[in-house]
């Protein structure tokens, strides 16, 4: 896909995503503090299934709330779209600030049900003065072959 630029996660796996993948398109990366992780507080750095199983609700003590990690988003939403408008940008980040992003736009998605897979694309728009979600959780084209073999 031809991208004008890419916006990414400070944080270690979703840069290290955008630096694979601006292999291909030698594109500066654009670095925002809004993209990164939920931040999980005390949890910060325990495995999501032992967070799940002790919080099968969601709310985690000590963790930074949906509705701050939405806010979060927003703001990087409104700011990207207002630096590279009329830009075909390519936006790494983590699972919840994903979906945090998604939620702004689509009803579908819920932060506790939803499920988003590593590495997996999403694809929203700005047209007519509104985002418009046209598709998330697509598998990359190694994982969509892998299934396909795997069959």
């Amino acid at each position: 896909e031809p991208f004008d630029t890419i916006v990414s996660s400070p944080l270690g796996r979703a840069y290290r995503t955008a630096e694979i993948i601006n292999q291909h398109h030698h594109l500066p990366i654009h670095t925002m503090e809004e993209l990164k992780e939920q931040h999980f507080g005390t949890l910060e750095g325990s495995h999501i299934d032992h967070i799940i199983e002790k919080y099968p609700n969601g709310e985690l003590p000590g963790a930074e709330t949906f509705e701050a990690l939405s806010a979060r988003a927003e703001k990087a939403i409104k700011h990207i779209h207002e630096q590279f408008e009329g830009q075909y940008v390519l936006l790494t980040a983590h699972s919840r600030t994903i979906k945090s992003i998604l939620a702004l736009f689509s009803d579908e998605i819920d932060m506790l049900r939803t499920k988003l897979d590593n590495c997996s694309l999403s694809h929203i728009e700005f047209i007519d003065s509104e985002w418009h979600v046209h598709a998330y959780n697509v598998p990359t084209y190694k994982e969509s072959r892998q299934e396909e073999h795997n069959g």
